[in-house]
């Protein structure tokens, strides 16, 4: 048995498409592991599931976190040619400080004299979204303030607004306000404006806006009770499983012939 890293690691399984040489990578899922020992039951299960919901998606080999490659990541990667004969190993080192994203891919080769499976590092590309590049961009424009002065600014900025809001309040109903007949008039012009935008196009852009929301509404509806489902299947599974080995130890042996 392999000695476990000092600090926690985290393994997974990597799934996308294969073109020949061009191999895209395309979603993934965690999977426990003890002692360098990865949890197949657990794995072959998820991959099933994602088969059902991604049939297009192939498994394509493994991540980790971690610095350089050692004993124990040759230890983990033979355990899934069983399902890949040539899987890739993406490792990640999260304590890295380097500016570019501490991501190194490694393809599998056989040595021609030993047959052993050698790790080599192999060149890759990352194309990012337009989802991803909003939150990579949400992230980076994080303040360093504390949560504290955070809360405190915001009451403060509310406060402010409270008091001039009653301040206004008693100065128009103390008739001290005096009257702003430019203000007045475009609140006039504006109010004459409404019944004039209740045209056909204007109708079909508020449609078609609302339809659009409710639609997103309606797909994470639909994703929250696809995942419900998909935890309730799995307790189904392992009560039918229990049920069947119960049934399998309680049956009577047949009798002997005379």
């Amino acid at each position: 048995m392999l000695p476990q890293n000092k600090s926690e690691r985290v393994i997974g399984a990597i799934l996308g498409n294969q073109n020949g040489r061009e191999i895209e990578i395309m979603n993934s899922f965690e999977i426990p592991i003890n002692a360098n020992t990865v949890d197949k039951v657990f794995f072959l299960q998820k991959q099933e599931q994602y088969k059902q919901v991604f049939p297009k998606l192939e498994f394509l080999g493994w991540y980790s976190t971690g610095g350089d490659l050692d004993e124990a990541d040759n230890h983990i990667h033979n355990q899934f040619l069983d399902v890949n004969e040539s899987p890739l190993y993406l490792k990640l080192d999260p304590k890295s400080n380097t500016k570019q994203l501490p991501i190194k891919i490694y393809e599998s080769f056989i040595e021609p004299n030993s047959g052993a499976i050698q790790l080599l590092e192999s060149s890759f590309i990352i194309e990012t979204g337009e989802a991803e590049r909003i939150a990579v961009d949400h992230v980076a424009h994080v303040s360093n303030e504390s949560e504290n002065a955070c809360i405190f600014r915001t009451k403060e900025c509310h406060s402010n607004a409270v008091f001039k809001n009653i301040s206004t309040i008693g100065l128009c109903a103390g008739s001290v306000l005096p009257k702003d007949h430019n203000l007045l008039r475009q609140i006039s012009s504006l109010l004459a404006r409404l019944p004039l935008i209740q045209d056909s196009e204007f109708e079909h852009d508020f449609q078609k806006d609302f339809n659009d929301v409710t639609l997103i509404l309606h797909l994470a509806t639909i994703t929250k009770n696809t995942d419900s489902l998909n935890e309730l299947l799995d307790k189904i599974k392992v009560l039918n499983s229990k049920k069947g080995n119960s049934r399998w130890q309680g049956k009577e042996p047949a009798s002997h012939f005379q």
